[in-house]
C-alpha cells in the first residue's frame, strides 16, 4: 500500500492561540505573587523550534517589550518583528567587533569575564558607542560568568563593579543561571541564590538601578523568593513543563503538534528483520507501518526500538532503527492504512515525555531538533 506524492505530510502545527493562553496563565501568577517583577520571553533557538517570526510577533502583541535570545543572529531576526523599542538581551557571546552594531540597534550584551568586558570596551570606544551590558555571574553553573562561586562575596563584587565603571559600557542589570532548579532537592539552586544574594549585598550601592534576575523557567514557578526584578521564561511559555513529574498550579498546553503520515503498510515475517543494521527481528508475523519522517526532521535515531508514536490515539512502537528520512513501527491488528495521520508531539505533551525518557534526553531538546525541512503551520481555528 503507497501514498502518492503529493500527499505526504510531515509538520508541525503551531497553535499561536495556546501561546497566548500559556503567556497570559503565566502573566497572571507571576505578577499576582510578585506584582514588580517583570517577565522576559526566552525566543532562543528558532523560539524552542516554535518559529521566531510568529512568536515574537503574537507576544509583542500582548505587551511583552523583553526577549531573550543566545546570539546576534538572533537579536536581529527579533528587531524586526517585536514591539518597537523592545529589549533584547543576548544570552551567549558576541564577537566584539560587533560593538557598534550592539550599540546602534539597542541590544544588550551579556558580559561574563574581565577580558571579554576589555575586548568589547575597546571595539565600542573605537566606534564611539556605548553597548548596553548585562553582567552573568557564575554561582555554580561553571559555563559562563564572573566568578562568585568559589572566590568571596567581596573579591566577586569588586571584579564586577570595576566592569560597571568601564567605558564604552553601559551596565544595566546582573543575572545568574541555575543548573538544578529542576531538581528535587532544591539545596543546589538554594545554595547558588544564597551565592547570589551574597554577591549583591557586597556590591551594596552600586547595584541600586540594575535589572537582577536569576529565574529561569523552572525556577520561577518553584521559587518566588527569588524572582527579584525579572525572570526569563523559555520552555513553559510552549507549554512544556521544565519539571517532570512535579506538579505546576497552573494548566499550561503544548504548543507545537509534530505530526507525519503513514506511506506504507506491510507485513514482516517471522524470522525477518527491519531497517538498517537489523537491529529488530521478528518473532511472530507483524504488522508494519512505514512513516514519512526521520532523524533529519528531527524524530532521532535513539527514538530506534523503543519510540513511541501515536496513531488513532493509541501509542505505537517504533522498530528497527530510525533511518534519515522514514522509520518503523508495529501496529498489530489496529487498521492503519496509508495516508493516515501519526502524531509526533500531540497537545497533551505525554508522547513527547514518553519519545526523552527513550532517548535519555530532556523535552527542550526534542523541540528545538524538530527539522528546518519541516513545515511549520500556524493553526487556524
Amino acid at each position: 500500500m503507497y501514498l502518492e506524492n503529493e500527499k505526504l505530510k510531515t509538520f508541525a502545527s503551531i497553535d499561536l492561540e495556546v501561546l497566548e493562553d500559556n503567556y497570559r496563565l503565566l502573566s497572571e501568577k507571576i505578577t499576582r505573587e510578585t506584582p514588580d517583577c517583570k517577565l522576559m520571553c526566552v525566543v532562543k533557538a528558532n523560539a524552542y523550534g516554535h518559529g521566531i517570526r510568529d512568536c515574537v510577533k503574537r507576544l509583542g502583541a500582548l505587551g511583552v517589550s523583553t526577549f531573550g535570545v543566545s546570539c546576534i543572529e538572533e537579536a536581529r531576526e527579533v528587531r524586526r518583528c517585536a514591539p518597537e523599542g523592545s529589549d533584547i538581551l543576548i544570552l551567549g557571546f558576541t564577537p566584539p567587533e560587533d560593538a557598534g552594531e550592539l550599540a546602534r540597534d539597542g541590544y544588550i550584551q551579556t558580559v561574563f569575564s574581565r577580558e571579554y568586558a576589555d575586548e568589547l570596551s575597546r571595539e565600542a570606544v573605537r566606534a564611539g558607542a556605548c553597548v548596553r551590558v548585562h553582567i552573568k555571574a557564575d554561582t555554580g553553573m561553571n559555563r559562563i560568568g564572573f566568578d562568585a562561586s568559589t572566590v568571596s562575596a567581596e573579591d566577586a563584587a569588586r571584579e564586577i563593579v570595576s566592569v560597571m565603571q568601564t567605558e564604552g559600557l553601559c551596565v544595566e542589570g546582573i543575572f545568574t543561571h541555575f543548573a538544578c532548579a529542576d531538581a528535587e532537592d532544591t539545596a543546589s539552586a538554594r545554595e547558588q541564590h544564597e551565592k547570589f544574594t551574597a554577591l549583591l549585598d557586597a556590591m551594596g550601592e552600586k547595584k541600586n538601578g540594575l535589572c537582577i534576575h536569576c529565574c529561569n523557567s523552572a525556577a520561577a514557578l518553584r521559587f518566588p523568593e527569588f524572582r527579584h526584578d525579572m525572570v526569563r521564561l523559555g520552555l513553559v511559555l510552549y507549554g512544556l513543563s521544565p519539571l517532570g513529574d512535579m506538579p505546576i498550579d497552573i494548566k499550561l498546553r503544548p504548543v507545537m503538534r509534530f505530526v507525519t503520515t503513514v506511506t506504507h503498510v506491510h507485513t514482516l515475517k517471522a524470522g525477518e528483520s527491519v531497517s538498517y543494521g537489523a537491529r529488530f527481528t521478528a518473532d511472530r508475523d507483524m504488522r508494519i507501518a512505514t512513516l514519512g519522517v526521520g532523524y533529519a526532521d528531527g524524530f532521532l535515531r535513539a527514538f530506534s526500538n523503543g519510540g513511541t508514536v501515536l496513531i488513532g490515539g493509541k501509542p505505537v512502537s517504533v522498530v528497527g532503527s530510525v533511518c534519515m528520512d522514514q522509520c518503523m513501527v508495529d501496529i498489530g491488528d489496529m487498521d492503519v492504512r496509508a495516508g493516515d495521520e501519526a502524531v509526533i508531539f500531540d497537545s497533551e505533551g505525554e508522547n513527547i515525555e514518553r519519545l526523552a525518557t527513550a532517548a535519555n534526553t530532556i523535552s527542550y531538546e526534542l523541540v528545538c531538533l524538530v527539522g528546518v525541512r519541516v513545515r511549520r503551520v500556524i493553526s487556524k481555528k
